[in-house]
């Protein structure tokens, strides 16, 4: 008989080119077998797989469509359906045919692994947890579920575990590069330097161009101060992966710390160039301009950085100084305020508020009750130890009508400032014990 018209010796064929890589050529052989016999969910199955491996996700997706067509009981055609789908970026319907994939096999750990994989991607952490848990229930050897799991820990910021599952997936495979990449990145949360450190020069020495590690690593460093060793990386990273914003942008804040301002904006620029919408570069130029006080500049990345992001305080509590300095008191007041709102806790905010409430000129911008209770959380919050707040109270007292207190505050002041600054201090002082507030004209 002439094999060539024979579906089976043809999908052989086919299994044959695909085990050997040569995956068009197993496509064309399956195709043949198709044409004799279209009611093998086998062979869109392996087709399917051979369009995945080629990475034409829509016609896998369509071939196991049609396998399932035909035996909607063919589990591996669910799980592998569900992974293209995931690839494709269609991670509710990935999510679906997981779960008919563990309906119909309950003790393959696989599905399980898919669609924790898939939830973590839709960021719902806490699901995937459990999938991976799961699955290692069913296969506590695996070092790719051991990953996954680290992965979703760490998501969650539970650490401790993250590496507990890398260092066992390291245990089992230990040239897993990604483990110990991983698990430095969680090294370096819990302000573990050293190991951080380590992990990433054990990935380096494993893969010398892993522009992920050289970043890592140069960002372990700018933790540490060391701007040298900290440029030295990053600078690698964005030859190895120019396209990779983040390292642009590290390595501005590297050399802006370094005093070199023009080399730092050139740096944020690109960053922002590759990645528009990257918070932190935004945030980053508009502290170099606000350091430089170009005040135009500095405004307008600190308000690019709230569009982004309309939670992140540091930049509405910067962007606060930034009217401040322009003269637009209200602007400065209505930001601040707004800066606290997300984060109760900035001292130096509410020293600023209470600050302008006590002292304005303005006497509508005034109001000595608020400026007494910003001024107190501001102390409160630093210990009662810097001596910019305690002036602040007492300048809140004074306009309170408190004279008593203020010339109290002011004096304990005095005490922790150098003396080319008691001046300054002293002529509050008096001014309070005149029964008189201070005005910032």
């Amino acid at each position: 008989m002439d094999d060539s018209f024979d579906p089976q010796a043809l999908f052989r064929q086919g299994q044959m080119y695909a085990r050997r890589g040569e995956f068009l050529k197993a496509i064309d052989s399956i195709t043949l077998a198709i044409e004799q016999d279209a009611f093998r969910p086998e062979y869109f199955f392996e087709r399917g797989n051979c369009f995945t491996a080629i990475e034409e996700l829509s016609d896998a997706i369509a071939d196991y469509g049609v396998a399932l067509d035909i035996d909607p009981e063919f589990a591996a055609a669910w799980h592998n359906r569900g992974t293209a789908r995931a690839d494709f970026g269609e991670l509710q319907d990935a999510v679906a045919d997981y779960d008919k994939a563990i309906r119909l096999t309950p003790d393959d750990p696989d599905p399980y692994n898919g669609r924790g994989v898939a939830l973590a991607r839709m960021d719902d952490t806490e699901a995937a947890l459990e999938d991976f848990c799961k699955a290692l229930e069913l296969d506590p050897s695996s070092t790719r579920i051991l990953f996954n799991r680290a992965n979703a820990y760490t998501a969650l910021e539970r650490h401790q575990e993250a590496i507990e599952d890398y260092n066992a997936a390291i245990k089992r495979s230990p040239f897993h590069a990604r483990s110990y990449l991983y698990r430095g990145t969680s090294w370096l949360a819990l302000g573990k330097h050293g190991k951080a450190i380590d992990d990433f020069s054990t990935v380096l020495r494993m893969e010398g161009t892993n522009a992920e590690a050289f970043y890592q690593r140069g960002r372990t460093h700018l933790d540490q101060r060391d701007f040298d060793a900290a440029f030295a990386d990053l600078n690698r990273a964005v030859k190895l992966a120019p396209s990779h914003a983040s390292s642009w942008n590290l390595r501005g804040v590297v050399l802006a710390q370094s005093g070199k301002h023009e080399a730092a904006l050139q740096d944020f620029n690109k960053a922002i160039e590759l990645d528009p919408e990257l918070v932190s570069a935004h945030f980053n130029r508009g502290l170099a301009h606000f350091q430089h006080k170009n005040w135009p500049a500095a405004l307008a990345d600190f308000t690019a950085t709230i569009e982004l992001d309309p939670r992140h305080a540091p930049a509405w509590n910067l962007r606060a100084s930034v009217h401040l300095q322009q003269g637009d008191k209200l602007a400065t007041i209505a930001d601040h305020a707004r800066g606290l709102e997300i984060n109760p806790d900035d001292a130096l905010a509410h020293n600023h508020l209470a600050w302008i409430s006590a002292t304005a000129p303005e006497a509508e911008l005034r109001d000595g009750r608020q400026a007494v209770e910003h001024a107190r959380r501001a102390c409160e919050l630093t210990g009662w130890k810097v001596a910019g707040f305690l002036d602040t109270l007492a300048a809140a007292l004074a306009e309170n009508g408190d004279f008593d207190e203020a010339v109290r505050y002011q004096q304990e002041a005095i005490h922790l400032v150098s003396e080319p600054e008691r001046p300054e201090y002293q002529s509050r002082l008096d001014l309070y014990r005149g029964g008189k507030p201070f005005r910032d004209v």
